[in-house]
């Protein structure tokens, strides 16, 4: 048997998670990738200026990215849009698949495994198609509240996750190069002469782009990365170029997917 040894950065396409809080321009972030194909679940990017598909369904999704898998068509990226959107293509396929009204009338647990696998296959084409293609992949996706028990703390509390299964998202964090929660910049403001009155919420207007793990988010990336930065697509470019560049020696060719 022989083994291939290889070492430095190795020059391939990247998969980019983006999932945060609602109207914070997740899918205007995705149309900047280069050349993108959206797979628009939502129908959500009527106003933008991009090429998209529509399906209508779960097989639908898997048809298009067959047809991408054969033939890229020349588009270089594929935007998810969104996969919570996709997840509930899959729930209704389940349940006309099995004659049912929702994945509780099947028998216990027997839904959501289905609706693991289902979606699982959606991440595993995605990841074929990148390194069949070269093509790079941008999940988008929802963020919803979420009890987290964490092991090293007294009392559970309250995290964002994914709007996803569980399973599911935690295939997705291990397949990305990185993952992006996004929200929108919230001071909380308390009137030190009256501390009678309730602390207000005030926005400042920008949106932030979290790329490290805290208490209130996962996130993660491997390119050294701040904490965090204003979202947008040449901040997100910015970051990603500068450590290419620093490891500019150990690359063999011009990198590409982002």
């Amino acid at each position: 048997m022989s083994l291939k040894l290889t070492s430095g950065v190795n020059n391939k396409p990247l998969l980019i998670t983006i999932y945060g809080t609602d109207h914070t321009g997740k899918s205007t972030v995705g149309s900047k990738f280069p050349n993108p194909i959206f797979i628009d679940i939502e129908k959500g990017t009527d106003l933008l200026n991009v090429n998209r598909y529509q399906p209508s369904n779960f097989d639908e999704v898997l048809e298009i990215l067959r047809s991408l898998y054969s033939d890229t068509q020349g588009f270089e990226t594929i935007v998810i849009d969104t996969i919570d959107w996709v997840e509930k293509m899959a729930d209704k396929k389940i349940c006309l698949d099995n004659n049912v009204s929702s994945l509780g009338d099947l028998a216990w647990g027997t839904g959501i495994r289905k609706q693991k696998d289902l979606m699982l296959s959606i991440i595993d084409s995605l990841c074929a198609i990148s390194q069949h293609t070269r093509m790079g992949v941008v999940i988008l996706g929802h963020a919803k509240q979420k009890r987290f028990d964490d092991p090293e703390q007294e009392h559970a509390y309250d995290r964002y996750h994914m709007a996803i299964n569980g399973d599911v998202f935690d295939k997705i964090r291990e397949r990305s190069d990185a993952v992006f929660f996004v929200c929108k910049d919230i001071k909380v403001v308390v009137d030190q002469g009256n501390k009678m009155l309730k602390p207000k919420g005030i926005s400042t207007g920008k949106v932030l782009c979290h790329t490290g793990e805290s208490a209130g988010f996962y996130a993660k990336n491997r390119f050294e990365m701040p904490p965090f930065f204003e979202f947008n697509y040449d901040n997100i470019k910015s970051c990603i170029d500068v450590f290419f560049e620093g490891n500019l020696t150990k690359v063999n060719e011009v990198k590409d997917g982002i």
